[in-house]
């Protein structure tokens, strides 16, 4: 919590930041790469950006054991059902 004395000098910090960043991927304001400094407004990210397809990681276990899986477990479950609906009968 902030008391009432405390200064917090949101400009100053920013640009700090941002020199900061500049520093971690060598730009720099003069010939800017990646961060532009627009006077009286603020920054802007300036670098290409490239969207990535992101191919579906592979599953562990080939579809026809997912398949052969759900099956068992169907088969289970209505097994289950239609020997709960008959009445157990004792010979």
């Amino acid at each position: 919590m902030l008391s009432s004395d405390t200064f917090v000098d949101f400009d100053h910090s920013l640009s700090m930041a941002v020199m900061n960043l500049r520093d971690a991927l060598g730009d720099s304001s003069d010939t800017p790469l990646y961060i532009e400094t627009i006077p009286k407004r603020g920054y802007r990210f300036i670098a290409p950006v490239t969207f990535l397809s992101l191919a579906p990681a592979e599953s562990p276990i080939p579809h026809r054991w997912w398949k052969l899986t759900a099956a068992l477990l169907l088969i289970g479950a209505v097994w289950r059902v239609v020997g709960g609906l008959w009445p157990n009968r004792k010979l």
